[in-house]
């Protein structure tokens, strides 16, 4: 058996014994129609915002919680999305071309400094020169990423949105001619557009749980690429997170920068 194959089916066993422990909101991207026809004239998909924890619909949010919501047409041209309703927070899509579409969704950083308060360690988002017995203060941001199509044109090489911290499908998802159930989609996980390695990847997809479970636990190898085996038919979420020592000027209100991504598209 190949060493990937082996982890991959290790991290698989894990995942199965051990569901993740529930943690910080997640965000991520929905669509009401991934593979689509082509219209100038009238929506032919809408965009919605996934937060929370129960995939594809939890929460509700705030359109001023985000730091950008923009459309990449096939073409590489971006343009920005404008939330129509607040707390669904969605947005309609004109397709006016075939080919590739992508959503990237960057929500706002938030910072907390955690203290030491009657022997017990607590959070505020007060800064941590104000704080009295301050331990670290962590800058944090969340962004995601929707891959869909429009049209019935093949699909190139799937596009990048260029954000902080991104997983990149190395194969396109909605390619022709290749049955994908049971074989392996690789994605890369790059922060500052470089590969983070040995970092796990978790995705499930929608209807496997209604609440944190992941279906699976992958680990990505030296080059940042981890392989998604494709186990279901229907809409994916991919999970990520990478930290490291705060730089810039992040360093002057944290000592430490995590940022979450998602990654969501429909096999």
């Amino acid at each position: 058996m190949k060493m990937k194959q082996f982890v991959t089916y290790a991290l698989l066993a894990a995942a199965s014994a051990f569901p993740l422990q529930a943690g910080a909101h997640s965000l991520w991207v929905n669509m009401t129609h991934w593979k689509t026809p082509v219209q100038a004239e009238k929506p032919s998909t809408r965009m919605y915002i996934g937060w929370g924890h129960a995939f594809p619909v939890d929460s509700l949010t705030k359109a001023e919680d985000f730091e950008s919501c923009t459309l990449i047409l096939p073409n590489g041209k971006r343009e920005a999305l404008a939330f129509e309703h607040e707390g669904i927070s969605t947005a309609p899509i004109l397709t006016n071309a075939s080919g590739e579409y992508m959503i990237s969704l960057v929500r706002k950083p938030s910072v907390y400094t955690y203290y030491m308060e009657d022997g017990v360690e607590k959070k505020t988002k007060a800064a941590h020169d104000t704080v009295k017995n301050p331990l670290r203060a962590v800058r944090s941001q969340q962004c995601a990423t929707a891959h869909f199509f429009a049209g019935n044109g093949a699909a190139g090489k799937p596009m990048r949105a260029g954000n902080t911290l991104e997983l990149v499908p190395l194969e396109n998802p909605y390619q022709t001619g290749k049955n994908y159930f049971g074989a392996e989609l690789p994605v890369r996980l790059l922060l500052d557009g470089s590969p983070v390695p040995y970092q796990e990847v978790t995705a499930t997809y929608a209807g496997f749980s209604t609440g944190d479970a992941m279906a699976q636990r992958l680990l990505t190898d030296r080059d940042g690429i981890a392989h998604l085996r494709v186990t279901h038919w229907g809409v994916w979420l991919l999970k990520a997170k990478a930290e490291r020592k705060a730089e810039g000027a992040a360093a002057k209100s944290a000592d430490t920068e995590v940022y979450y991504t998602t990654l969501t598209f429909e096999i």
